[in-house]
């Protein structure tokens, strides 16, 4: 057992240890957890400090104290590792000045491995936690963490509760928005991906059309949607037989639109359904409907909407990543 134990001691620093842990936040503890990965596991020197690191952060997180970043802890610790290794070069010398830097080194250990953020003391929102702080970084390290404070840690899930709901608010009225900027009209929506890739030509009808909103009929519901998967028939066909059924049977207005619930973007608008129905039902060359000039005015019309839904939707990003921010901060605090 002996022999064992000098062999994974480490000079001025003791045995190895497998995790920190303790009342008190870290000091020695950080360089032993280093050499049990570095010695034993003969990991490299970042990659011990790496998991160091990790491990740091996790007893910190403990107190409810906000840390430095990973990648600045890791090189603290190499730092750390370094000056020890430069002992341990001139560990055979006896003479006053080695002396003194191992009892000033082996003294420094003792001292807390400070990783908190620079302004720890205006983020923490407890007073009990800025003293805690403090009496850590005095020598001696004053102090202990004590067990889990459930008023505290009801106040904390309450917040984390009251976060995750107003985020899935936010989300689920950013949808809302966006679905009324774009379903308000497919139509209009449609026209502007079609005039902005033909450009040449536009459709115009030569009865004046009505601006009355148009009808929308709830077709495919749970119930038909699990039949059809039974049957095979695939949601389009069945919208077609459905489609023709009602026209046949006469009741489908004119103007009513089937909600089909493909993407907006691939539904062909009323107007040009009702140009290709002209088409096929002309007769001697003749039809209720032809094709005409651009309409610039309705163009035009139509890139102001298409600008403002990006402008919609770029306001709803940046909310959402200014929520996403903001709720990221208080959970580093």
């Amino acid at each position: 057992m002996e022999s064992t134990r000098s062999k994974t001691e480490v000079w001025l620093i003791g045995q190895h240890i497998t995790e920190i842990t303790g009342a008190q936040l870290p000091s020695r503890d950080v360089l032993r957890l280093f050499f049990h990965g570095h010695n034993e596991h003969k990991k490299t020197v970042n990659d011990s400090a790496s998991e160091v690191a990790a491990s740091v952060i996790s007893f910190w997180n403990k107190a409810r104290i906000p840390t430095i970043t990973k990648k600045s802890i890791g090189r603290k610790v190499v730092d750390l590792f370094l000056m020890w290794k430069g002992l341990k070069k001139n560990c055979t010398r006896t003479t006053d000045t080695q002396r003194k830097k191992e009892e000033t080194f082996c003294d420094e250990l003792e001292d807390l491995f400070d990783v908190a953020h620079p302004k720890a003391m205006q983020l923490l929102t407890i007073k009990e936690d800025r003293a805690f702080l403090a009496a850590q970084r005095e020598k001696g390290r004053r102090g202990v963490m004590a067990g889990v404070d459930k008023k505290i840690a009801c106040s904390i899930k309450r917040r984390e509760e009251s976060k995750s709901k107003q985020s899935l608010q936010q989300n689920q009225a950013s949808s809302a928005l966006e679905y009324d900027e774009l379903g308000s009209s497919s139509e209009t929506e449609s026209q502007s991906s079609s005039s902005s890739s033909t450009s040449s030509l536009a459709i115009s009808p030569v009865v004046s059309s009505s601006n009355r909103k148009r009808a929308t009929l709830k077709v495919i519901t749970p119930e038909l949607s699990s039949t059809l998967d039974r049957t095979g028939i695939s949601h389009r066909s069945a919208l077609r037989i459905v489609s023709a059924t009602a026209a046949s049977l006469g009741k489908r207005e004119n103007n009513s639109h089937i909600d089909c619930g493909c993407p907006r973007e691939k539904k062909i608008p009323v107007l040009e359904l009702e140009f290709i129905k002209a088409q096929r039902t002309k007769a001697e060359g003749q039809g209720s409907m032809q094709m005409g000039s651009i309409d610039y005015s309705e163009t035009k019309k139509q890139i102001a909407n298409a600008k403002k839904r990006e402008q919609i939707r770029e306001r709803e990003q940046k909310k959402k990543m200014k929520s996403e921010e903001a709720i990221q901060r208080e959970e580093e605090l």
